[in-house]
């Protein structure tokens, strides 16, 4: 009795404690029925004391979190041990409020027994809600982070495959390439390419992280079915010639051969291969992770997916002049292919039948210039009338031939070089002394060497190439015949830069073109900034062989777009931050790309050609005279080409306006002195404002 009589002195004293409390006070039973709730739940939860009692707390609580209480009262009843919990209390208004509980069990006097508890709760809302904040925060941080490492990658393995493309790799070597690149900026398990015939789809080009698999996938010519119908990544790029994507487990296994099937896919992308407006094939992406690839891996796959354009109409081309072009369409002579086989079967029979063989290398000066002044046409109808001037001086058993461009060869068996000169020499008579229809008067250098010279074929080209080098650095409208003691022979490693370098030119023209064709508005931009670059140039003083260089690298501009979402570089609405920083790696990403083909100061001239004249530009802030010459002029050119045409977000303004604004801009964005030179070039020129296209 005694003990019962101080229990309820104690339970007096426990609620006379607790009725000026700004927690929540409350007694419960052992089944979580509210005995006791301190006047506190008027301001904390806007219920009355009176209309909570007899309640189970259970059903306050946040359905979720309601086995929150459970536990912990089934904890204190098993270890006699308070417990804290923190869980969502409803609110009279019905929103949730956190609240942190800590509660403590109480025994019966007499049997020991657990016999209710009792707890206090506070309102901890406020900072739940910081904790959450802070963790999304913290989230976002790290999103942003992992966007722009991923950002990062994709260019970076962009600009690997651009400079293979540029360079004209073959597509077997394309082909691995884009499969390892797209397996490291994706984070998949594999990445495949599949060209499509019929229906089937044959993998050319595979990374795995298994290196024996992708061996044994592209080795072995592993093939896999395009069924009408079929729901398989392939089969549907395939069958739409669209994008897609698949998480089917089942549908992904069943599709593969037996030597993916080991793989454990869930989850693969595909993008299409176009090739001559047709789907050749597709780019695919797996994942062994349940859940999808990222939703951006489609518009990446796209960009790995457009330099195997490139590499493949590039390669296809190639091999279909060496299959079926013996002739060239626009002359009638001989093509580059057919003359090397021509030539080595020449050399042949000279050395069986011991008789004389010479060979005279020739191209039209200044051809570039004709492109510039009179249209691509009238330039093609004058090297046709070359042509025809030299099959005129044919005799029987010659070998006429246009290897490429401007550069024509003639073969001619049994004749000594001092015969062969006089007949080169009748050649360019023929040609600079009469005038050409629509371009007037034109000239050749020519280089004639002899085999008993240069022992092999090979080295007869070599000789021949050094003479007529000769003869274009000295004036021009020459023919020299090979003398050691007068004509230096280049070397191979000259001749391997010289080609390496044409060729990698050429590809990376392509692949400026491509980018300009991206959009209708911008198709031909990079060759239009090109002409007038190079005029500028001109107008400045510049030598011609600098200004050709100018050109070429003011054709290059632009190649870093091919690093660019189509999603960024096409939108008409304001940029975001993050977009407009994708937008400003296009300049040093151009730079990158076109290192291994230009020179230095080219390769400078594209990177900072959107550097301002008042250090307020990109990517090195560079100002005034900071910024290269070539920089400088790339700049007024590209912005005068923009105004003046249509693009899919403004209409072109006229000639001289753009030239009001150049003029305004001048010492801010622009370099004076260049701007000046425009000024004279549009005087001189008329209102259009450019020269005409040149031949391609």
């Amino acid at each position: 009795q005694g003990a019962r009589l101080r229990l309820a002195d104690s339970e007096a004293a426990f609620r006379l404690m607790t009725e000026n409390a700004t927690d929540l006070i409350v007694r419960l039973t052992p089944d979580g029925v509210l005995r006791y709730v301190s006047p506190a739940s008027w301001t904390l939860i806007g219920r009355s004391p009176h209309d909570l009692l007899g309640t189970s707390l259970v059903h306050l609580l946040h359905p979720d979190d309601r086995h929150l209480l459970e536990d912990g009262l089934a904890r204190m009843v098993a270890g006699r041990r308070p417990t804290t919990i923190v869980a969502r209390v409803l609110h009279r208004d019905g929103h949730w409020l956190w609240f942190e509980t800590s509660a403590r069990p109480i025994s019966d006097p007499d049997s020991g027994a657990v016999c209710e508890f009792q707890a206090a709760s506070r309102d901890v809302t406020e900072r739940v809600s910081a904790v959450e904040a802070l963790r999304a925060s913290e989230l976002d941080v790290r999103a942003l982070a992992e966007h722009r490492a991923r950002l990062a990658r994709l260019q970076e393995g962009l600009r690997r495959v651009a400079t293979a493309v540029a360079r004209g790799a073959e597509p077997e070597e394309i082909f691995a390439l884009v499969a390892r690149e797209t397996g490291g900026v994706m984070d998949a398990r594999a990445a495949l390419i599949g060209r499509f015939a019929g229906r089937e789809a044959r993998v050319v080009g595979a990374w795995a992280e298994d290196e024996r698999l992708t061996a044994a996938l592209v080795e072995q010519g592993v093939t896999m079915p395009l069924e009408p119908g079929s729901p398989a990544v392939l089969a549907r790029v395939a069958r739409t010639g669209a994008p897609a994507r698949v998480s089917d487990y089942r549908a992904i296994r069943d599709h593969f051969a037996p030597a993916l099937a080991a793989l454990g896919v869930r989850s693969g992308v595909g993008a299409p291969i176009r090739v001559g407006g047709q789907v050749w094939g597709a780019l695919l992406a797996l994942s062994t992770r349940q859940e999808e690839l990222p939703p951006d891996t489609e518009e990446r796959l796209s960009a790995f997916a457009e330099l195997i354009e490139l590499a493949v109409e590039s390669s296809e081309t190639r091999e279909e002049l060496r299959r079926r072009a013996t002739y060239d369409a626009l002359t009638g002579l001989m093509n580059h292919y057919a003359f090397q086989d021509a030539l080595a079967r020449e050399v042949e029979a000279a050395r069986r039948d011991d008789r004389p063989l010479s060979l005279v290398l020739a191209d039209v000066d200044h051809l570039r210039q004709v492109n510039e002044l009179y249209g691509h046409d009238a330039a093609d109808q004058a090297l046709a009338e070359v042509a025809v001037r030299l099959s005129s001086l044919r005799r029987p058993g010659d070998v006429l031939a246009r290897l490429s461009g401007d550069d024509f060869a003639w073969l001619m068996p049994g004749t000594e070089l001092e015969e062969a000169v006089v007949l080169a020499g009748r050649w360019r008579a023929a040609v600079s002394e009469h005038t050409l229809a629509r371009v007037g008067a034109r000239t050749i250098s020519a280089g004639v060497a002899g085999l008993a010279q240069a022992g092999n074929a090979h080295r007869l080209v070599r000789l021949a190439e050094g003479a007529r080098g000769w003869a274009k650095a000295n004036g021009r409208n020459l023919v020299v015949g090979y003398d050691p003691e007068v004509v230096r022979e280049l070397t191979g490693e000259e001749r391997a830069e010289r080609a390496r370098r044409e060729q990698g030119l050429a590809a990376l023209g392509a692949l400026a073109r491509a980018v300009d064709a991206k959009d209708q508005s911008t198709r031909e931009h990079s060759e239009r900034v090109a002409a007038l670059a190079e005029s500028l140039s001109l107008l400045l003083g510049w030598s011609v062989r600098r200004a050709s260089d100018l050109r070429d690298a003011a054709l290059m501009h632009d190649v870093g777009k091919i690093g660019v979402p189509d999603a960024i570089l096409f939108k008409q609405e304001s940029l975001t931050d993050a977009e407009f920083t994708a937008i400003k790696g296009h300049a040093s990403l151009g730079g990158e790309i076109t290192s291994e083909v230009l020179s230095e100061e080219q390769v400078s001239w594209i990177r900072s050609h959107h550097e301002r004249w008042d250090g307020r530009g990109y990517p090195d802030g560079l100002g005034g005279v900071q910024i290269p010459d070539g920089a400088r002029i790339i700049c007024v050119a590209d912005a005068f080409d923009v105004m003046v045409n249509i693009r899919t977000y403004k209409e072109p303004v006229a000639p001289d306006a753009a030239l009001d604004e150049c003029v305004r801009c001048a010492a801010t964005q622009f370099s004076p002195d260049v701007v000046g030179a425009l000024r004279t070039l549009l005087e001189v020129s008329g209102p259009s404002g450019g020269p005409p296209q040149r031949s391609r």
